[in-house]
């Protein structure tokens, strides 16, 4: 075997996607190379982004882009696998559900990473040609690859039920968590609750706002929102304004990795109505920062969270309001963060990259 493996990344959302995706893509880089440095790693992107220039000078890492003479979408469905020969690529991972057409009949072993089935599971955010689009590269991605990793247990069931895949090719890892607090900031010393992620329909924002409409005087503290949306945003500020509630709302829109982890630990909890998720990534972000979550009784959220959070129904406004009131008593709070180092050692860079690597000696 090998001593040093050329691992190639579909590292598009790497470099594009500011939260999500990318966010998971430029952690999972960052810790393979830190942890296994004896391996060349190649980022597979049609374009460049200047945001992330922090790659571009680490010699273990280069950069696979399209010639000239090719179109940026053909490249990456199907004409990257000639260059993934041409590099002598031991390993191709798909990180953003799909990998090129053409991997099977090559040396090449593929892995794909499956986030969520969310075209399956609330179409209604969809066209229908969307639907289809994404349709025929899952099933591609599920067939044609020789292991699948999923980040959560509930994410593998979706997959099981909506593509059918051999279920010894699924591999559960966990995303995991880079920043971990050792000392708390005290209950009382915290100014605002918080909540984090993009600002769309599936976020379910909506339900803080009307939760917060029905909180008594005595509990409201500050909220802070950090990311960005469209229409769905312009249509949550509407409601903040329309129910008199702009003192208390701030919109942050993007901030910094630094920035963020201050307002995870300085607030009350992060309150993440989600509908549904793949993984979840702010619920485990808060708890390793020390600050209990509010969280969805769906998907994977429960499992992200474990003890460590109060979980209502997603659709209950007065459900939301109640744990926002028993989350601010510090006797709530202190026990939510018990037991918080162990819950975390799921999701340890040591333990991501293990799993990872395990499986693709398990290829070879």
């Amino acid at each position: 075997m090998k001593d040093s493996w050329t691992i190639a990344v579909d590292a598009k959302r790497l470099f594009h996607n500011k939260e999500g995706l990318g966010q998971y893509a430029r952690t999972l880089m960052k810790e393979m190379q830190a942890l296994n440095p004896q391996h060349r790693y190649i980022l597979c992107t049609p374009s460049l982004s200047k945001d992330y220039p922090y790659f571009l000078d680490n010699k273990r890492f280069s950069i696979l882009q399209p010639g000239k003479q090719i179109l940026p979408w053909y490249w990456r469905q199907k004409g990257i696998v000639n260059d993934l020969r041409r590099h002598k690529v031991d390993f191709f991972i798909g990180l953003s559900n799909e990998i090129p057409k053409g991997l099977k009949s090559t040396r090449i072993k593929s892995v794909v990473s499956i986030h969520d089935l969310l075209y399956k599971v609330f179409p209604q955010q969809f066209t229908k040609v969307d639907r289809l689009i994404y349709h025929r590269k899952f099933t591609h991605a599920v067939q044609q690859s020789d292991a699948i990793m999923v980040t959560s247990h509930a994410t593998k069931k979706d997959l099981l039920r909506y593509h059918g895949p051999n279920k010894d090719k699924i591999h559960v890892i966990y995303q995991s968590v880079m920043d971990v607090a050792s000392e708390i900031i005290p209950l009382q010393e915290r100014q605002h609750f918080l909540a984090v992620g993009t600002i769309n329909e599936r976020k379910n924002l909506d339900l803080l706002v009307e939760a917060y409409n029905i909180l008594p005087l005595s509990h409201r503290k500050p909220v802070v929102v950090v990311g960005k949306g469209r229409r769905y945003e312009d249509n949550l500020k509407l409601k903040v304004k329309e129910y008199g509630l702009e003192t208390y709302f701030d919109f942050k829109g993007y901030v910094t990795d630094k920035e963020l982890n201050a307002l995870y630990m300085q607030a009350v909890a992060l309150v993440f109505p989600s509908k549904y998720e793949g993984f979840g990534r702010p619920v485990i972000e808060s708890i390793s920062l020390g600050t209990p979550v509010i969280t969805g009784n769906n998907s994977s959220l429960p499992e992200v969270v474990g003890k460590h959070g109060i979980i209502i129904e997603y659709d209950r406004p007065e459900h939301l309001r109640d744990a926002m009131m028993k989350i601010n008593q510090l006797s709530t709070s202190k026990e939510l963060l018990e037991g918080r180092m162990a819950h975390l050692q799921k999701f340890t860079a040591q333990e991501h990259i293990t799993l990872i690597m395990n499986m693709l000696y398990k290829l070879i």
